[in-house]
């Protein structure tokens, strides 16, 4: 049984490196057409011929052209891949043969949640994508209209539908490359966690994304590692520097004139917001900077004290308790000691030094010799390097 099965698995690797290849030719033969000016003006029919998608939907990958009544590119989406899904709002992989090596994703409101819910998800995720251009911890915005139509494909043969839910609002973003979600990284070890100078360079990473997003007058909310992705390959330059914030639906504007002492309602994540994100208070700053802790100790001890629990309340009182437990003693003593006072800060303030804190942390557990690519642990060398 084990062999059919080995057996199985070399045949469908077999065939998935030789249909990629193919689709790599055929994407390279389309920028030839397009440069020739020889291509069909309309792309989505011209498009799904040329990629082959009869033997593509045999491998459960659908093809899926995404009309927002913008035709300078053509978009297919890779169905098999489903990357994220931000709160109330999807995120899927999209090919287009017009720039075949970048990396596109479809950003659209979910059809199971509520109008109300999904049109504010999305409008906070919109609304700093456009105040916060030139960003590179940020995707870059490509185009954002109501999803008026969508085109599947099939056997050489496409059908447009209207969107049957309602006129959603979509977007495509752009990434900077080969990207890989944060998760992954505790997913690879072969222990469930990682080395502890590794961890605070991703606390590094996280804190030099939400800075710029504080500057700009916004805080995020849903600070987790399965909402910030890091360029390939692994490298300390690509971990602190080069962090892509994937999920900004939950973000909001935040200015330290306002005065915040309000009830409000909960907004974030069980296991990563903080005791006063819990306890339903208005957050700032300083509560994105008490999440990347809580990511930081996670990655070094492999589980949170709370990991288990579920109920809201429960959780804001284990928060209380954090600095007793297991988990918060193996944080460096620099990271221990910024906790304390990011408790101490007010929504309306901004911290300061949480940059140097993780900096100085690093530089006493790795030094200098470890920012280049061959100080990754082996676990993380991905194929190819």
């Amino acid at each position: 049984m084990e062999e059919t099965l080995d057996k199985t698995l070399n045949n469908a690797k077999t065939e998935t490196e030789r249909l990629a290849d193919q689709m790599k030719r055929s994407a390279e033969k389309i920028q030839k057409e397009l440069r020739d000016r020889t291509l069909s003006p309309d792309p989505y029919m011209r498009l799904v011929h040329q990629i082959q998608t009869a033997q593509l939907v045999t491998l459960g990958i659908e093809v899926f052209t995404l009309y927002l009544g913008w035709r300078d590119l053509s978009f297919v989406r890779l169905l098999v891949p489903l990357l994220f899904c931000i709160s109330a709002i999807w995120g899927y992989e999209l090919f287009t043969a017009q720039d075949p090596y970048a990396k596109y994703f479809a950003v659209f409101a979910r059809p199971e949640v509520s109008k109300e819910h999904a049109c504010e998800s999305f409008a906070a995720h919109l609304e700093v994508l456009k105040n916060a251009e030139g960003d590179v911890h940020l995707p870059t915005l490509t185009v954002a209209k109501p999803l008026k139509k969508l085109y599947f494909g099939l056997d050489y043969v496409q059908q447009g539908e209207h969107d049957a839910d309602w006129k959603r609002p979509a977007m495509i973003v752009k990434l900077p490359g080969q990207c890989v979600f944060l998760v992954a990284m505790r997913t690879l070890s072969p222990t469930g966690n990682v080395e502890t100078w590794l961890a605070l360079a991703v606390g590094l990473g996280l804190v030099n994304a939400l800075s710029p997003l504080h500057d700009k007058g916004f805080i995020h909310r849903y600070v987790t590692p399965w909402n910030f992705m890091v360029p390939m390959p692994f490298s300390m330059d690509n971990i602190v520097r080069r962090m892509v914030n994937m999920d900004l639906s939950l973000a909001t504007r935040w200015s330290p004139e306002l005065t915040y002492d309000a009830a409000v309602r909960f907004a974030g994540t069980v296991k990563y917001s903080s005791e006063r994100a819990l306890n339903r208070r208005t957050v700032g700053p300083a509560d994105d900077m008490i999440s990347v802790i809580f990511i930081v100790a996670e990655l070094i001890s492999g589980k949170l004290p709370w990991r288990a629990v579920s109920k809201i309340d429960k959780c804001a009182a284990m928060r209380a308790k954090f600095t007793e437990t297991d988990e918060f003693r193996r944080l460096p003593r620099e990271i221990r000691k910024l906790y304390g006072k990011l408790c101490d800060f007010s929504p309306s303030e901004k911290p300061e030094h949480v940059h140097e804190a993780f900096e100085s942390a690093l530089s006493r557990r790795a030094g200098g010799a470890l920012w280049s690519l061959s100080a990754m642990p082996a676990w993380l060398e991905m194929p190819g390097e």
